[in-house]
């Protein structure tokens, strides 16, 4: 996982992150427990969940086997387009690879070109379809017409956020020696050199009781390759300067206090740069075209529960009997992601619909920590995605709700 810090003061760049006043530039995992600490100690806040799994209050409805009603688990499949008909995604595979449909600057593919999961009233990256599928019935088809305020909502001027192109660093940085420590996994040693930067590395200059010392080692004039530009180093003084030499129209990452962001950078002026964080499809109407697949009523897969297994050895030798893929939970009982993803997300409908197609795992790797040596763990929780053969394909850091977890399983099972 890619960290940033701030120390005494002083902006330093760590391993893959920028930061800048308050904020960070990073791809940095969230939603994780690192080592146990009273706020990892609790649970996360949520809302109030009752037995359908959704949030709210449980009401008692009658149960209409032909008709979708909140809590029962859809498959669909659809197509959502601006209203002068550019896609923004569909599961279509004919209409995604028809050359002649313009796609829309937010266009992506589904992870499969097949019926798409949905839990009646639950939440959903797709606007539009909770309300959609209420009262529909296998077989049925629907055109809803989306204002903004149901899509990606209106465009928000303040999510328009101006930054300095440069940002000057000392050549000689100072970092506490516990942080040294967290951060490089090693000790200090006078003329070591470490990955302080993204760009460029720092040498250990002198270690101290409290803390270290590290000179930078970059040339006057180095330019670095960013995903959104190019970043160039000059040295002036006792100062690295670097500035941002920034791409109209790339994606632009900011990790924050509040989170991780993706904004599209929208202009470049002078010694500026403004970067739009408003969804692109931010005051636009869509519609969205849905027709229903499949339908299995809540109350079939509440009862329903995965079959759990907590041996590591145990779990391999069953995948490669049924010749089944691994979902192996590496978790601490500590950890309110942990909680979060074993209690909520294991328990939705979009993954109890998948219980026969894997071997399901859940090793508590805070106790058993050669577990947690053996798959290289760096937080809480991680899902380890086992191959048949016990090998990895895969692996999801952090916390995932069910819709997010759904999409990387059946991206692993593939096609149906």
């Amino acid at each position: 996982m890619r960290v940033a810090r701030r120390i005494i003061g002083t902006m330093v760049l760590f391993a893959g992150a920028v930061v800048i006043g308050n904020a960070s530039f990073s791809r940095a995992a969230v939603n994780a427990c690192g080592e146990q600490s009273e706020m990892c100690a609790e649970e996360p806040a949520k809302g109030i969940v009752p037995a359908n799994g959704l949030p709210g209050r449980a009401e008692v409805a009658v149960v209409d086997p032909a008709r979708v009603q909140t809590g029962d688990l859809v498959r669909a499949n659809y197509t959502l387009t601006l209203e002068d008909g550019s896609l923004v995604t569909t599961t279509n595979a004919a209409v995604a690879h028809d050359k002649g449909h313009v796609r829309s600057v937010a266009y992506r593919d589904a992870a499969n070109f097949v019926p798409a999961g949905f839990v009646a009233g639950g939440p959903s990256d797709l606007p539009g379809i909770s309300d959609a599928l209420a009262g529909m019935s296998p077989g049925g088809r629907k055109r809803v017409d989306l204002p903004f305020a149901k899509g990606f909502g209106p465009v928000d001027e303040a999510k328009k956020v101006v930054f300095p192109r440069t940002r000057a660093l000392p050549r000689t940085v100072s970092i506490n020696a516990e942080e040294y420590v967290k951060n490089f996994k090693s000790f200090p040693v006078a003329g070591k050199e470490v990955p302080l930067t993204p760009y460029f590395p720092g040498r250990v200059k002198e270690v101290g009781e409290q803390a270290v010392q590290l000179d930078l080692l970059v040339k006057d004039g180095d330019t670095f390759t960013e995903s959104f530009g190019t970043v160039t180093a000059k040295i002036a003084g006792d100062e690295v300067a670097l500035t941002v030499n920034p791409r109209v129209g790339d994606m632009f990452e900011l990790q924050s206090q509040s989170g991780q962001q993706s904004g599209r950078i929208v202009s470049v002026a002078g010694d500026t740069f403004t970067v739009d964080f408003n969804h692109p499809l931010a005051g636009k109407n869509l519609i969205l075209e849905v027709e229903v697949v499949s339908l299995v009523k809540g109350g079939e897969l509440r009862q329903v529960k995965l079959p759990w297994l907590e041996d590591h050895d145990a779990a391999l030798v069953a995948a490669g009997k049924e010749n089944k893929p691994v979902v192996l939970v590496l978790y601490a009982s500590w950890c309110g992601w942990s909680k979060r993803l074993l209690n909520e997300t294991f328990d939705s409908p979009l993954i109890k619909d998948l219980r026969d197609r894997f071997i399901w795992a859940k090793i508590d790797s805070d106790k058993n920590k050669e577990y947690k040596t053996r798959y290289a763990q760096a937080g809480f929780p991680v899902i380890v995605l086992l191959r048949p053969d016990g090998s990895e394909a895969a692996r999801v850091d952090g916390f995932r709700d069910a819709a997010g977890m759904a999409d990387v399983l059946n991206s692993m099972l593939g096609p149906s």
